[in-house]
Protein backbone atom coordinates (compact mmCIF):
# COMPACT_ATOMS: atom_id res chain seq x y z
CA UNK A 1 0.00 0.00 0.00
CA UNK A 2 1.83 3.12 -1.17
CA UNK A 3 1.58 6.22 0.98
CA UNK A 4 2.12 8.67 -1.87
CA UNK A 5 -0.98 10.46 -3.19
CA UNK A 6 -1.28 11.80 -6.72
CA UNK A 7 -2.90 15.15 -5.96
CA UNK A 8 -2.47 15.78 -2.24
CA UNK A 9 -0.86 14.60 0.94
CA UNK A 10 -2.00 11.41 2.68
CA UNK A 11 -4.77 12.68 4.97
CA UNK A 12 -5.04 10.58 8.14
CA UNK A 13 -8.34 11.00 9.99
CA UNK A 14 -7.94 12.23 13.56
CA UNK A 15 -11.47 11.77 14.95
CA UNK A 16 -11.31 7.99 15.56
CA UNK A 17 -9.21 8.75 18.59
CA UNK A 18 -10.32 8.47 22.22
CA UNK A 19 -7.93 11.24 23.22
CA UNK A 20 -8.83 13.66 20.44
CA UNK A 21 -12.57 13.20 19.97
CA UNK A 22 -15.09 13.46 22.80
CA UNK A 23 -17.83 11.87 20.69
CA UNK A 24 -15.66 8.87 19.83
CA UNK A 25 -14.48 8.48 23.44
CA UNK A 26 -18.01 8.57 24.86
CA UNK A 27 -19.25 6.07 22.29
CA UNK A 28 -16.34 3.74 23.07
CA UNK A 29 -16.86 3.99 26.84
CA UNK A 30 -20.57 3.27 26.37
CA UNK A 31 -19.77 0.22 24.24
CA UNK A 32 -21.55 1.78 21.26
CA UNK A 33 -19.26 0.41 18.58
CA UNK A 34 -21.76 1.20 15.83
CA UNK A 35 -21.45 4.90 16.70
CA UNK A 36 -17.65 4.58 16.57
CA UNK A 37 -17.93 3.08 13.09
CA UNK A 38 -20.28 5.89 12.03
CA UNK A 39 -17.66 8.44 13.12
CA UNK A 40 -15.09 6.59 11.02
CA UNK A 41 -17.44 6.65 8.01
CA UNK A 42 -17.93 10.40 8.45
CA UNK A 43 -14.16 10.82 8.18
CA UNK A 44 -14.15 8.78 4.98
CA UNK A 45 -16.86 10.99 3.47
CA UNK A 46 -14.81 14.05 4.44
CA UNK A 47 -12.00 12.82 2.18
CA UNK A 48 -9.58 11.03 4.51
CA UNK A 49 -7.23 8.40 3.07
CA UNK A 50 -6.42 6.53 6.30
CA UNK A 51 -7.92 6.19 9.79
CA UNK A 52 -5.91 6.80 12.94
CA UNK A 53 -7.41 4.42 15.52
CA UNK A 54 -6.61 5.14 19.16
CA UNK A 55 -8.49 3.49 22.06
CA UNK A 56 -6.10 4.25 24.95
CA UNK A 57 -8.01 5.41 28.02
CA UNK A 58 -7.14 5.20 31.70
CA UNK A 59 -8.82 2.28 33.44
CA UNK A 60 -9.81 0.47 30.23
CA UNK A 61 -8.50 -2.75 28.76
CA UNK A 62 -7.06 -1.26 25.59
CA UNK A 63 -6.43 -4.63 23.97
CA UNK A 64 -10.12 -5.59 24.22
CA UNK A 65 -11.29 -2.22 22.91
CA UNK A 66 -8.82 -2.35 20.04
CA UNK A 67 -9.81 -5.91 19.12
CA UNK A 68 -13.52 -5.02 19.07
CA UNK A 69 -13.15 -1.87 16.99
CA UNK A 70 -10.45 -3.18 14.67
CA UNK A 71 -12.60 -6.21 13.84
CA UNK A 72 -15.54 -3.97 12.94
CA UNK A 73 -13.48 -1.49 10.92
CA UNK A 74 -11.85 -4.36 9.01
CA UNK A 75 -15.18 -4.94 7.25
CA UNK A 76 -16.92 -1.57 7.63
CA UNK A 77 -14.13 0.62 6.25
CA UNK A 78 -12.36 0.55 2.92
CA UNK A 79 -9.44 2.62 4.23
CA UNK A 80 -6.19 1.34 5.72
CA UNK A 81 -5.79 1.75 9.48
CA UNK A 82 -3.06 3.42 11.50
CA UNK A 83 -2.97 1.78 14.93
CA UNK A 84 -2.20 4.55 17.41
CA UNK A 85 -0.95 3.36 20.79
CA UNK A 86 2.16 3.17 22.96
CA UNK A 87 1.15 -0.21 24.44
CA UNK A 88 2.57 -3.31 22.69
CA UNK A 89 -0.43 -5.48 23.63
CA UNK A 90 -2.89 -2.99 22.16
CA UNK A 91 -0.90 -2.78 18.95
CA UNK A 92 -0.72 -6.57 18.73
CA UNK A 93 -4.50 -6.87 19.14
CA UNK A 94 -5.07 -4.37 16.34
CA UNK A 95 -2.65 -5.98 13.92
CA UNK A 96 -4.18 -9.41 14.50
CA UNK A 97 -7.68 -8.21 13.58
CA UNK A 98 -6.86 -6.10 10.54
CA UNK A 99 -6.07 -7.42 7.10
CA UNK A 100 -3.75 -5.77 4.64
CA UNK A 101 -0.91 -3.47 5.54
CA UNK A 102 -1.28 -1.23 8.59
CA UNK A 103 0.86 1.52 10.03
CA UNK A 104 1.80 1.58 13.71
CA UNK A 105 1.88 4.90 15.53
CA UNK A 106 4.39 4.96 17.17
CA UNK A 107 7.89 4.13 18.40
CA UNK A 108 10.45 6.34 20.10
CA UNK A 109 13.49 6.16 22.39
CA UNK A 110 11.84 7.56 25.52
CA UNK A 111 12.86 4.51 27.57
CA UNK A 112 15.80 3.54 25.36
CA UNK A 113 16.13 0.74 22.84
CA UNK A 114 17.10 -2.18 25.07
CA UNK A 115 15.54 -5.65 24.92
CA UNK A 116 12.86 -4.75 27.49
CA UNK A 117 12.03 -1.32 26.09
CA UNK A 118 8.71 -0.45 24.48
CA UNK A 119 10.61 0.36 21.30
CA UNK A 120 11.82 -3.24 20.98
CA UNK A 121 8.48 -4.82 21.93
CA UNK A 122 6.56 -2.71 19.44
CA UNK A 123 9.07 -3.27 16.66
CA UNK A 124 8.76 -7.01 17.12
CA UNK A 125 5.04 -6.69 16.32
CA UNK A 126 5.70 -4.32 13.41
CA UNK A 127 8.14 -6.73 11.76
CA UNK A 128 6.00 -9.81 12.45
CA UNK A 129 2.96 -8.27 10.71
CA UNK A 130 4.76 -6.39 7.93
CA UNK A 131 3.50 -2.99 9.04
CA UNK A 132 4.89 0.47 8.44
CA UNK A 133 5.86 2.51 11.49
CA UNK A 134 5.65 6.10 12.69
CA UNK A 135 8.81 7.12 14.54
CA UNK A 136 8.76 10.13 16.88
CA UNK A 137 11.72 12.42 17.46
CA UNK A 138 11.94 11.61 21.18
CA UNK A 139 14.97 10.12 22.90
CA UNK A 140 16.08 9.46 26.47
CA UNK A 141 16.41 13.21 27.05
CA UNK A 142 12.88 14.00 25.91
CA UNK A 143 11.25 15.55 22.85
CA UNK A 144 13.57 17.40 20.51
CA UNK A 145 12.71 21.09 20.23
CA UNK A 146 15.22 22.32 17.66
CA UNK A 147 15.64 21.33 14.03
CA UNK A 148 19.12 19.98 14.80
CA UNK A 149 17.78 17.80 17.61
CA UNK A 150 14.91 16.49 15.50
CA UNK A 151 17.26 15.61 12.63
CA UNK A 152 19.73 13.91 14.99
CA UNK A 153 17.09 11.64 16.55
CA UNK A 154 15.47 10.95 13.17
CA UNK A 155 18.78 9.80 11.71
CA UNK A 156 19.33 7.52 14.71
CA UNK A 157 15.86 6.05 14.17
CA UNK A 158 16.45 5.58 10.45
CA UNK A 159 19.76 3.80 11.02
CA UNK A 160 18.21 1.54 13.67
CA UNK A 161 15.03 0.68 11.76
CA UNK A 162 16.79 -0.04 8.49
CA UNK A 163 19.93 -1.66 9.89
CA UNK A 164 18.59 -3.71 12.81
CA UNK A 165 14.96 -4.30 11.89
CA UNK A 166 15.12 -4.63 8.11
CA UNK A 167 12.70 -1.85 7.21
CA UNK A 168 13.10 0.19 4.04
CA UNK A 169 12.86 3.96 4.02
CA UNK A 170 9.42 3.59 2.42
CA UNK A 171 8.24 1.77 5.57
CA UNK A 172 9.26 4.63 7.89
CA UNK A 173 7.17 7.71 8.69
CA UNK A 174 9.02 10.32 10.73
CA UNK A 175 6.93 12.55 12.99
CA UNK A 176 9.07 15.56 14.03
CA UNK A 177 6.34 16.70 16.47
CA UNK A 178 5.19 20.22 17.26
CA UNK A 179 3.93 22.03 20.35
CA UNK A 180 1.16 24.67 20.31
CA UNK A 181 2.62 28.01 19.23
CA UNK A 182 -0.41 29.98 20.38
CA UNK A 183 0.38 30.14 24.10
CA UNK A 184 2.73 33.11 23.92
CA UNK A 185 5.38 31.25 25.91
CA UNK A 186 8.90 32.07 24.83
CA UNK A 187 10.05 28.43 24.71
CA UNK A 188 7.43 27.36 22.15
CA UNK A 189 7.42 30.36 19.80
CA UNK A 190 9.81 28.68 17.33
CA UNK A 191 8.36 25.15 17.46
CA UNK A 192 6.55 25.32 14.11
CA UNK A 193 9.56 26.89 12.41
CA UNK A 194 11.93 24.24 13.79
CA UNK A 195 9.60 21.45 12.67
CA UNK A 196 9.43 22.82 9.12
CA UNK A 197 13.20 23.11 8.94
CA UNK A 198 13.68 19.54 10.22
CA UNK A 199 11.33 18.19 7.53
CA UNK A 200 13.18 20.17 4.85
CA UNK A 201 16.61 18.87 5.90
CA UNK A 202 15.51 15.24 6.20
CA UNK A 203 13.58 15.31 2.92
CA UNK A 204 16.62 16.58 1.06
CA UNK A 205 18.80 13.84 2.57
CA UNK A 206 16.24 10.97 2.35
CA UNK A 207 13.88 11.66 -0.60
CA UNK A 208 11.93 8.39 -0.17
CA UNK A 209 11.36 8.88 3.55
CA UNK A 210 7.81 9.70 4.67
CA UNK A 211 6.76 12.38 7.15
CA UNK A 212 3.66 13.10 9.19
CA UNK A 213 2.58 15.46 11.96
CA UNK A 214 -0.40 15.82 14.29
CA UNK A 215 -1.54 19.04 12.64
CA UNK A 216 -4.03 20.28 15.23
CA UNK A 217 -1.35 20.37 17.95
CA UNK A 218 0.08 23.58 16.53
CA UNK A 219 -3.10 25.59 17.12
CA UNK A 220 -4.33 24.12 20.39
CA UNK A 221 -5.98 26.78 22.54
CA UNK A 222 -7.21 29.09 19.78
CA UNK A 223 -10.83 29.50 18.76
CA UNK A 224 -12.13 27.26 15.92
CA UNK A 225 -11.92 29.90 13.17
CA UNK A 226 -8.32 30.75 14.01
CA UNK A 227 -7.36 27.08 14.32
CA UNK A 228 -8.63 26.40 10.81
CA UNK A 229 -6.53 29.22 9.40
CA UNK A 230 -3.36 28.40 11.32
CA UNK A 231 -3.62 24.65 10.64
CA UNK A 232 -4.10 25.24 6.91
CA UNK A 233 -1.19 27.66 6.60
CA UNK A 234 1.13 25.45 8.67
CA UNK A 235 0.21 22.43 6.54
CA UNK A 236 0.97 24.34 3.35
CA UNK A 237 4.41 25.34 4.64
CA UNK A 238 5.14 21.74 5.68
CA UNK A 239 4.08 20.43 2.26
CA UNK A 240 6.50 22.77 0.55
CA UNK A 241 9.24 21.47 2.86
CA UNK A 242 8.53 17.83 1.98
CA UNK A 243 5.73 16.60 4.26
CA UNK A 244 3.58 13.96 2.56
CA UNK A 245 1.02 13.02 5.24
CA UNK A 246 -0.72 14.55 8.26
CA UNK A 247 -3.15 13.54 10.97
CA UNK A 248 -5.97 16.06 10.58
CA UNK A 249 -9.65 16.75 10.05
CA UNK A 250 -9.86 16.74 6.25
CA UNK A 251 -12.93 18.97 6.00
CA UNK A 252 -11.31 21.69 8.15
CA UNK A 253 -8.45 22.49 5.78
CA UNK A 254 -8.69 25.68 3.72
CA UNK A 255 -7.02 26.07 0.31
CA UNK A 256 -4.62 29.01 0.23
CA UNK A 257 -6.60 30.49 -2.67
CA UNK A 258 -9.72 30.65 -0.48
CA UNK A 259 -8.02 32.50 2.35
CA UNK A 260 -7.90 36.24 2.87
CA UNK A 261 -4.35 37.66 2.54
CA UNK A 262 -4.53 39.18 6.02
CA UNK A 263 -5.47 35.81 7.49
CA UNK A 264 -2.56 34.09 5.84
CA UNK A 265 -0.02 36.73 6.80
CA UNK A 266 -1.10 36.69 10.43
CA UNK A 267 -0.77 32.90 10.54
CA UNK A 268 2.64 33.08 8.86
CA UNK A 269 3.74 35.59 11.49
CA UNK A 270 2.96 32.97 14.12
CA UNK A 271 4.51 30.06 12.24
CA UNK A 272 7.79 31.87 11.52
CA UNK A 273 7.88 33.81 14.80
CA UNK A 274 7.91 37.20 13.16
CA UNK A 275 8.13 39.35 16.25
CA UNK A 276 6.31 42.62 16.54
CA UNK A 277 5.90 45.27 19.26
CA UNK A 278 3.56 44.11 22.05
CA UNK A 279 0.79 46.49 20.96
CA UNK A 280 0.52 44.74 17.59
CA UNK A 281 1.42 41.19 18.52
CA UNK A 282 0.27 38.64 15.90
CA UNK A 283 -1.88 36.94 18.52
CA UNK A 284 -3.92 40.11 18.99
CA UNK A 285 -4.03 41.26 15.36
CA UNK A 286 -7.59 41.56 14.01
CA UNK A 287 -8.14 39.25 11.07
CA UNK A 288 -11.06 38.48 8.83
CA UNK A 289 -12.58 35.16 9.76
CA UNK A 290 -15.45 33.09 8.58
CA UNK A 291 -18.24 32.73 11.09
CA UNK A 292 -21.68 31.17 10.54
CA UNK A 293 -21.39 31.34 6.77
CA UNK A 294 -20.47 35.02 6.47
CA UNK A 295 -17.25 36.98 6.68
CA UNK A 296 -16.94 39.04 9.83
CA UNK A 297 -14.07 41.04 11.30
CA UNK A 298 -12.98 39.70 14.69
CA UNK A 299 -9.94 39.03 16.77
CA UNK A 300 -9.85 35.38 15.82
CA UNK A 301 -6.46 34.66 17.31
CA UNK A 302 -7.52 35.86 20.75
CA UNK A 303 -9.56 33.47 22.87
CA UNK A 304 -12.91 34.91 23.99
CA UNK A 305 -13.36 35.47 27.73
CA UNK A 306 -15.21 32.67 29.54
CA UNK A 307 -18.93 33.20 30.02
CA UNK A 308 -20.49 32.89 33.44
CA UNK A 309 -22.99 30.03 33.52
CA UNK A 310 -26.62 30.92 34.03
CA UNK A 311 -26.26 34.63 33.29
CA UNK A 312 -27.64 36.38 30.23
CA UNK A 313 -26.23 39.41 28.53
CA UNK A 314 -28.28 42.61 28.73
CA UNK A 315 -28.20 42.72 24.95
CA UNK A 316 -30.28 39.54 24.82
CA UNK A 317 -32.78 40.76 27.44
CA UNK A 318 -36.31 40.88 26.08
CA UNK A 319 -36.81 44.24 27.78
CA UNK A 320 -34.37 45.91 25.36
CA UNK A 321 -36.41 45.01 22.31
CA UNK A 322 -39.68 45.87 24.05
CA UNK A 323 -38.42 49.37 24.72
CA UNK A 324 -36.50 49.88 21.50
CA UNK A 325 -36.54 53.52 20.60
CA UNK A 326 -38.16 54.51 23.90
CA UNK A 327 -36.66 57.07 26.24
CA UNK A 328 -37.02 58.13 29.84
CA UNK A 329 -35.73 60.66 32.29
CA UNK A 330 -33.97 59.77 35.48
CA UNK A 331 -33.69 62.46 38.17
CA UNK A 332 -34.15 65.19 35.62
CA UNK A 333 -31.21 64.10 33.48
CA UNK A 334 -31.34 63.86 29.73
CA UNK A 335 -33.12 60.76 28.52
CA UNK A 336 -31.34 57.81 26.95
CA UNK A 337 -33.05 55.04 24.99
CA UNK A 338 -33.46 52.13 27.35
CA UNK A 339 -32.40 49.73 24.59
CA UNK A 340 -28.93 51.30 24.70
CA UNK A 341 -28.46 50.85 28.46
CA UNK A 342 -27.55 47.71 30.40
CA UNK A 343 -30.55 45.99 31.87
CA UNK A 344 -30.46 46.50 35.62
CA UNK A 345 -32.60 43.46 36.14
CA UNK A 346 -30.70 41.20 33.74
CA UNK A 347 -30.28 38.52 36.39
CA UNK A 348 -34.05 38.32 36.91
CA UNK A 349 -35.27 38.96 33.38
CA UNK A 350 -36.00 35.35 32.51
CA UNK A 351 -39.72 35.28 31.80
CA UNK A 352 -41.09 35.79 28.33
CA UNK A 353 -43.95 37.75 29.96
CA UNK A 354 -41.59 40.47 31.19
CA UNK A 355 -42.43 43.47 29.09
CA UNK A 356 -40.34 46.18 30.68
CA UNK A 357 -37.21 46.81 32.61
CA UNK A 358 -37.55 50.20 34.31
CA UNK A 359 -34.38 52.04 35.08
Amino acid sequence: MPFAQDASILMIAERTNSNGSKAFREAMLAGDHDKCVDIAKDQIRDGSHMLDLNVDYVGRDGALDMAALAARLATASTLPIMIDSTEPEVIKAGLEHLGGRCAVNSVNYEDGDGPDSRFTKIMEQVVAHGAAVVALTIDEEGQARTAEGKVRIAERLIADLTGNWGLSLDDIIIDPLVFPISTGQEEVRRDALETIEAVRVLHEKYPSLHFTVGLSNVSFGLNPAARQVLNSVFLNELREAGLDSAILHASKILPMSKMEPEQRETALDLVYDRRAPPACSPVATPITTRSRGSWNSSRAFRRPPPRRPGRRSWRSCRCSSAWSGASSTVSGRASTPISMRPCRRSRRCRSSTTRCCPA
